[in-house]
């Protein structure tokens, strides 16, 4: 899953898309589907966010992978 905050950061999208494409391919892992989304981690309500933690509620997912821990949500430390 790759996420930005805004429209304006498509090419930071890109990024993460590349950065988690290279590491799945050093990983042999190979992906159903990617997840691109716009919204602030700190937003629990985002469509595809909800739907990747029902699907893994629900055993329907096996692995999802990141561009970096603060992409999927922010957590209060």
């Amino acid at each position: 899953m790759a996420l930005v905050s805004s429209a304006k950061q498509n090419q930071e999208l890109q990024n993460q898309k590349e950065a988690m494409e290279k590491f799945c391919l050093a990983k042999g892992l190979c992906v159903d589907q990617w997840i691109c989304e716009i919204g602030g981690g700190m937003n629990f309500k985002r469509r595809e966010f909800l739907r990747i933690v029902i699907d893994a509620i629900d055993g329907k997912t096996e692995s999802i992978v990141v561009a970096h821990k603060d992409r999927l949500c922010r957590f209060e430390e």
